[in-house]
């Protein structure tokens, strides 16, 4: 636990030397934006914050603010409260992002994610400073729109602060935290993404695979964190395992990785979680489907690291290639 911890203290010394927590809000009425926070808890929690930004539907510059806790062993709470673009700023001075009672920034040494919702109040401290790192493929450009992401927190120490039900979890763990701009209808961008973020074991490692629109070819990238950089993979080879969960196999410059599901948390489709807005917005975000895994990811040596595998199917054929 030491090593992992001086490991994740490594990645997340470097601070960015400009703001990373400011949105860049677009014209386009395609113009979505987020900041996702994804931690895996020593109690055996998985937990997800959000903040989101976007013109779909009536109005522009609204935003939206979500927390999903999943106790181990127990049905997930799923939290959600949208706002008008009044009902959400940015303080450069500070870089401190705030939606209603939700934000995001610098806190003494550190990061804090905190979202405060009717059903869940999460507070996650963070232990490194932000940085944004643009993995291969980080941009796609199709038809004149564009999706761009960035790495802001590869991996970190966590202290969780969970209320819910009129009860106090107080843990710690990993977090991820990443960053998406994009003025593209989903379903040009990709039929799928499948995203690992490997916290436990001898090499935390992520791994982000995409395959493109209509099946074809996937690219991606795989980051063992002891590694500077990301690195491009190649060779992909997605399939299912006996009980129908993802496994997913590539080779890059730092070896064959084999990535495999083990137990299904979660399921969300956000065009059923926003109601009247989900609908709105299904014209640009397709009606996608994000399933939440615990997985493992093994290298031709033998070595494993465990974390969350996320799947994010946006159009046929999902994460199938062809």
């Amino acid at each position: 636990m030491k090593l992992l911890t001086f490991l994740l203290c490594l990645v997340g010394m470097s601070a960015h030397a400009t703001p990373v927590f400011q949105p860049q809000p677009l014209a386009a009425e395609a113009y979505g934006e987020a900041y996702t926070a994804v931690a895996s808890l020593e109690d055996g929690s998985f937990v997800l914050v959000q903040l989101m930004f976007s013109n779909a539907g009536i109005g522009s510059r609204k935003a939206a603010c979500r927390a999903l806790w999943v106790p181990p062993g127990k049905a997930g709470i799923n939290a959600s409260t949208k706002m008008d673009a009044d009902a959400w700023s940015y303080e450069a001075s500070t870089d401190l992002l705030t939606a209603g009672q939700c934000s995001l920034g610098t806190q003494g040494q550190g990061l804090r994610f905190s979202t405060k919702l009717a059903e869940l109040e999460v507070v996650l401290d963070i232990q490194a400073k932000a940085r944004a790192v643009r993995p291969p493929g980080h941009r796609i450009d199709a038809q004149q729109s564009f999706y761009e992401a960035e790495i802001l927190v590869p991996a970190a120490p966590v202290t969780a602060t969970i209320q819910s039900g009129g009860q106090t979890l107080n843990t710690k763990g990993s977090v991820h935290i990443d960053h998406s701009r994009s003025n593209i209808l989903m379903p040009n961008a990709a039929a799928c993404w499948m995203r690992f973020r490997g916290f436990f074991g001898a090499q935390p490692t992520l791994i982000q695979v995409r395959v493109p629109p209509g099946g074809g070819t996937p690219d991606g990238w795989t980051w063992p964190l002891s590694s500077s950089a990301p690195t491009k993979a190649s060779q992909f080879k997605i399939g299912k395992n006996d009980r129908g969960q993802p496994v997913l196999t590539l080779t890059s410059s730092a070896g064959d990785v084999k990535l495999e599901a083990t137990r299904q948390l979660y399921r969300y489709r956000p065009t059923e979680s926003y109601g009247a807005l989900g609908r709105l917005a299904s014209p640009w975000i397709g009606d996608p489907t994000t399933t939440t895994y615990r997985a493992k990811a093994t290298t031709n040596g033998g070595a494993t690291v465990s974390g969350i595998l996320e799947t994010l199917e946006v159009d046929d054929p999902g994460c199938v290639a062809q």
